[in-house]
C-alpha cells in the first residue's frame, strides 16, 4: 500500500505522464528536437524563397506521370491534402465554390486595381466574425498608414502604383517567382502561397489554397 504522501505525489504527476513519456529520453533528459522547437515557436513553416520559386503551380505534368504509372485519374484542381480550412465558429459555410464555377463572363485576376482596394464593401457578411474583422481592419490600417492615405474609401492619390510602399497583394504568390514588384497570376488549378508575418517572422501556411475569395492576414511584427 502506498503512503498518503507517496499517493499524493503520484496523483500530481499523472497529468504530466503522457508528455514526460514522449519527451524524456532514457537517461531522463528533456530531449527536444529542432523540429519540436520550431513547431512550438511558429504555427507554420518559416518562409523560404527557394521553396516558393521551386513550387509546382500546375500539377498536370506530375498527374500525367502518376496516371501512366498507376492509372490514377488526373485531378484538374488543387485540393488541400489537409482538407478544407476550419472557419471561425461565427462563420457558417453554405457551400464551397471555385471562381470558375460562377465567374463565366471574364477571367478572374488576383489584383484588378493596383492603386486602391476595398475589403469592406464586398465582405460585409464576414464582419460578424471578430477574427476576420480584425484581419480586414489590420490590412486597411497598414495600407493607409504605410502609404499616407487618409481618405475614408482608402483610395490612393498616387497614379503610379510603383510609388506605394506597401501592397498587400505582394504577399500572394502564384505562377510567379519571388522578386520585388511581382504580381501573382490567377491560377486555374487553384494553388496559391500566402506570405504571413507572425511576431515579425515571415512564414507560409502549409495549406496553399483557401477559398473563392482571398483574405490576406498580415500582422506587422
Amino acid at each position: 500500500a502506498l503512503s498518503k504522501a507517496a499517493k499524493k505525489k503520484e496523483d500530481v504527476a499523472k497529468p504530466m505522464a503522457p508528455l514526460a513519456a514522449k519527451k524524456l529520453s532514457k537517461t531522463g533528459q528533456w530531449g527536444l528536437s529542432l523540429a519540436d522547437l520550431q513547431k512550438d515557436k511558429f504555427p507554420w513553416p518559416e518562409w523560404n524563397d527557394a521553396e516558393v520559386n521551386g513550387e509546382v503551380w500546375d500539377a498536370t505534368k506530375t498527374a500525367k506521370e502518376r496516371e501512366k504509372a498507376s492509372k490514377i485519374p488526373i485531378v484538374h484542381f488543387f485540393n488541400d491534402p489537409k482538407g478544407k480550412i476550419q472557419m471561425p465558429p461565427s462563420v457558417t459555410v453554405h457551400t464551397w465554390r471555385r471562381p470558375s464555377d460562377f465567374m463565366v463572363d471574364k477571367t478572374p485576376v488576383v489584383i484588378e486595381n493596383k492603386t486602391w482596394f476595398d475589403l469592406v464593401s464586398s465582405n460585409g457578411h464576414l464582419l460578424g466574425s471578430e477574427m476576420l474583422r480584425r484581419i480586414i481592419c489590420d490590412i486597411c490600417t497598414l495600407w493607409r498608414s504605410c502609404n499616407g492615405i487618409l481618405t475614408t474609401e482608402g483610395r490612393s492619390r498616387m497614379m503610379d502604383h510603383s510609388t506605394l510602399s506597401w501592397k498587400p497583394w505582394e504577399h500572394i504568390y502564384s505562377l510567379c517567382k519571388v522578386k520585388k514588384g511581382h504580381i501573382a497570376q490567377y491560377n486555374f488549378y487553384g494553388k496559391y502561397v500566402v506570405k504571413l508575418y507572425w511576431m515579425g517572422q515571415a512564414l507560409h501556411p502549409p495549406v496553399r489554397l483557401r477559398m473563392i475569395s482571398q483574405t490576406w492576414g498580415l500582422r506587422k511584427g
